[in-house]
């Protein structure tokens, strides 16, 4: 597992083609944890890539080595005996140096002979390089191709096999229908936010997502608001890692636009949006949600997904959330090693912002706010109002919160 929370990119950029002064950029974007360039021991050698290591390191990033040779498919072309040849030498040239997270082992497998390679390249990696965590990309449901996608199996019961016999640590998958067309897009991406969280609490794992950071098909990402709600909908519904598809603009793919970065290798306006929202979330509650254990999220005035929507005067503290504009929201409780609880509040709304509020009862005895992952706690009282639109106490109880931008959190302490 890494000591940050983690958040990266996909990597399909040939090694030869960057500089590892890369990783600079990496930095100031927060990237904290994310994939290397794409190396081959057919077209490259080892010291191309150890450069990119050593920059690495010296920013604090983690990678993940991406080698085409080392992916399920290619244990599908030559076998186990190769396999383990050629992970055995890329573990000797990169598995101890110390910005090493682990190796990729695939994306998106479907049908049960790719089922049974990634599951079987997982094993290979632990077994080889225990001190490492391979990490491999799932496909999202789908509801209309289950049977297809998981062999014929449910998708709770393709899970819990392929996390058993795979001994995978990170439950990683994409989803992008929430940034298309589709009405139904963003329900889909909550169905799926809320079954794999329910998989990886179920068999120990740690639940990631990629994101979308490119427009592409008929998927746009343009604005902050487009990164902000990507980021807050996946932490507050308890995710400990994201990815991002992708960084660098491929130039040979037409449809491809707004990649962060360009063919020409310069910084776009989302590398700006996606920069800002990065960096804030690191400097707001990032390390905090790391530390934290997600316990439970709701939905308020339209559940997505099958979330539940929040049931008033059941929690020890908040009678009822109150969306003055009748906008969706997302609130969630999280617990630290304290056993202390904490609340997020969340503006579900892409696009309009809206006043919100925690209405809470008479057993709340403090009222904290929470800042800059957890070193600024803010008690607020009758007379003591520093920053809220919204703090005032009437016969339904107090209210407590804020106007949120589309996708924007406030994090809570009661006592």
């Amino acid at each position: 597992m890494s000591s940050r929370f983690p958040v990266g990119f996909w990597n399909a950029t040939n090694v030869n083609r960057l500089s590892a002064s890369e990783a600079e950029r990496w930095a100031r974007c927060g990237i904290t944890l994310t994939q290397s360039p794409l190396f081959s021991y057919e077209t490259n050698k080892k010291e191309e890539l150890v450069p990119f290591l050593d920059e690495a390191e010296r920013f604090g990033i983690k990678l993940i080595i991406m080698i085409s040779d080392l992916t399920y498919r290619s244990l599908m072309k030559i076998g186990e005996e190769e396999y383990r040849k050629i992970f055995k030498r890329a573990y000797e040239d990169f598995g101890n140096h110390p910005a090493v997270y682990g190796f990729y082992a695939g994306d998106e497998p479907i049908g049960e002979e790719a089922s049974e390679a990634i599951i079987k390249v997982i094993q290979i990696q632990t077994e080889m390089a225990p001190h490492l965590t391979p990490f491999a990309n799932l496909h999202p449901y789908y509801r209309l191709g289950e049977r297809r996608l998981y062999s014929g199996k449910t998708f709770r019961e393709w899970g819990k096999d392929f996390i058993e016999r795979s001994g995978c640590k990170v439950l990683c998958y994409d989803c992008y229908s929430q940034m298309g067309p589709d009405p139904d897009g963003v329900d889909n991406y909550f169905y799926n936010l809320n079954l794999f969280m329910e998989l990886a609490k179920k068999q120990g794992a740690e639940p990631w997502i990629t994101l979308l950071s490119n427009t592409h098909f008929n998927y746009v990402v343009k604005n902050e608001e487009d990164f902000l709600w990507q980021i807050n909908t996946a932490v507050i519904s308890g995710y400990r890692g994201i990815m991002w598809f992708y960084f660098y603009m491929d130039r040979s793919k037409n449809c491809y636009t707004r990649c962060p970065v360009n063919e020409f290798l310069e910084e776009t306006e989302n590398f700006r949006n996606l920069s800002y929202m990065l960096n804030r979330f690191h400097n707001m509650s990032s390390d905090l949600f790391y530390r934290l254990r997600h316990k439970k999220t709701y939905h308020v005035v339209r559940a997505f997904g099958g979330y539940e929507i929040f049931p008033g005067d059941t929690h020890k503290f908040i009678r009822q959330v109150d969306s003055v504009h009748r906008l969706p929201a997302i609130i969630s409780f999280f617990e630290d090693e304290k056993g202390r609880e904490y609340v997020a509040l969340m503006n579900n709304s892409k696009t309009e912002a809206g006043s919100f509020a925690l209405v809470l009862n008479e057993n709340v005895k403090k009222i904290i706010y929470v800042e800059e992952n957890g070193q600024l706690e803010r008690e607020f009282t009758k007379e003591n109002n520093p920053i809220l639109h919204t703090f005032h106490t009437n016969n339904e109880g107090t209210f407590v919160g804020d106007w949120l931008t589309p996708g924007q959190m406030m994090i809570f302490r009661f006592e």
